[in-house]
């Protein structure tokens, strides 16, 4: 037991998880719905140290309690139909093409890559702040999109177990970006 590396010896993961859900049907058939997640990760193996968030918007970003747990508003929005369209209007997931075990269209929302295996989509998408709008026009379903807020991918630390260190994907940050990796992908 001694020769193996730590990871090996406690487990990767031993995570708690608490995700409330509420929702509130309003007047005229509108509906809010809220939806919160506690983590706790006890031995603090997949994200070591305090994780950077620099990818995520400030108005997005999970609140760190220490280096072992966070707290977030995953999802609050509100859902309405006014005629023929439908609208939802706050922080959510926006789920295009969804299809058993494959994420080909699931393009809307960034996602969270702390560990080698993907997480649940539910739980590894991003949520974002939008205006979503979808309407059908004829034969045709439109779906319009506003996302005011700027947040990428979060890819985990060069600390961490599952840091990605293929040079083509990972390449050397600049000093003075505040997302290092976009800046070489651009």
């Amino acid at each position: 037991e001694a020769a193996l590396p730590r990871q090996a010896r406690h487990g990767l993961s031993t995570e708690v998880r608490l995700r409330p859900e509420l929702e509130f049907a309003l007047p005229r058939d509108m509906r809010l719905t809220a939806i919160g997640r506690a983590r706790a990760d006890w031995f603090d193996h997949l994200e070591p140290g305090v994780p950077t968030q620099d990818a995520i918007d400030p108005i997005a970003r999970p609140q760190q309690i220490g280096n072992r747990a966070e707290l977030e508003l995953r999802e609050l929005y509100l859902e309405a139909a006014v005629g023929a369209l439908y609208l939802r209007l706050g922080k959510q997931q926006i789920v295009w093409g969804a299809a058993d075990g494959l994420k080909v269209l699931d393009v809307v929302n960034p996602q969270r890559f702390r560990e080698f295996i993907l997480a649940d989509f539910e739980d590894s998408r991003i949520p974002l702040w939008a205006v979503n709008v979808e309407t059908r026009v004829g034969a045709l379903d439109w779906q319009f999109i506003l996302i005011p807020e700027q947040t990428f991918h979060h890819i985990p630390g060069p600390e961490s177990p599952y840091a990605i260190t293929a040079p083509r994907f990972a390449p050397p940050p600049p000093s003075d970006s505040p997302i290092p990796w976009i800046q070489h992908m651009i």
